[in-house]
């Protein structure tokens, strides 16, 4: 799913942005990918766009504070039917799941009969992932909700404008993307490709010398060789080159 990444700080990145950013910053990005934006109360908004030729009739709100930092962000979409709502909810838990070593899932809930919810959470964002069993209109529709909010700001009340900005800095200033791959894999894929790089320089500098060495002597007559390298004529058996014999060295 590449409309949704996640970074190395915990963060989520949807249709390319986070937590933490500006929302002009956030519009100018939406705009360049070419959606059509639009500002509501607090947030910015597109609708009814499609992801991946999968996602269809999706709208999406990135909610912003009064500081137009990005809070939140909620995607909705009603498949047109029972099963693609479900297919979709699994996809959206599936994403948080395999990723488990940056969050921690919460107790599912489920009405039965009516909804499923997932939550996840770490120190940066909440998760919840709600799947409804059909409407009111219609019973085979089952809308599903990613919704995505930050954590900071729903367990305290900064009232300092300059302290909430700081702190939004934890969002945006991460390490490049990873793609849905959990940490752990990361770092063991890491090492071993630094071990084989290693292993592969080393054969390649024996490899060399090898090469060097088979090409540095020649063959004369009557005993004698001539070091290519040092431009040298040895005798085979003197101190120059002796020959060992059983742990013996034997000189002529």
């Amino acid at each position: 799913m590449e409309w949704i990444k996640l970074l190395r700080n915990g963060n989520v990145d949807i249709l390319g942005i986070r937590i933490g950013v500006n929302f002009n910053y956030a519009k100018d990005i939406l705009t360049k990918k070419g959606y059509i934006v639009q500002n509501g109360n607090n947030c910015l908004y597109i609708e009814m766009i499609n992801i991946d030729n999968i996602l269809e009739n999706i709208n999406v709100r990135f909610i912003y504070n009064d500081i137009e930092i990005i809070t939140e962000i909620n995607l909705n979409v009603c498949p047109n039917n029972a099963q693609n709502g479900i297919d979709i909810y699994r996809k959206f838990t599936f994403f948080f799941k395999k990723n488990s070593s940056y969050f921690n899932e919460l107790e599912l809930n489920e009405v039965v009969g009516r909804s499923f919810i997932n939550n996840f959470s770490n120190n940066l964002i909440g998760v919840c992932i709600f799947l409804q069993y059909g409407i009111e209109d219609n019973k085979n529709l089952y809308p599903v909700s990613l919704m995505i909010n930050n954590t900071f700001d729903r367990k305290k009340n900064f009232s300092i404008d300059h302290v909430k900005n700081s702190i939004y800095e934890i969002y945006r200033n991460t390490s490049p993307v990873i793609v849905s791959i959990a940490k752990n894999k990361i770092e063991h894929k890491t090492r071993w490709k630094e071990i084989i790089q290693m292993l592969l320089s080393i054969l390649l500098v024996i490899l060399i010398y090898i090469i060097s060495i088979n090409g540095r002597y020649e063959n004369l007559t009557n005993g004698y060789v001539l070091d290519k390298w040092k431009k040298e004529v040895y005798h085979i058996g003197t101190e120059e080159m002796p020959v060992r014999v059983n742990g013996t060295i034997n000189n002529r």
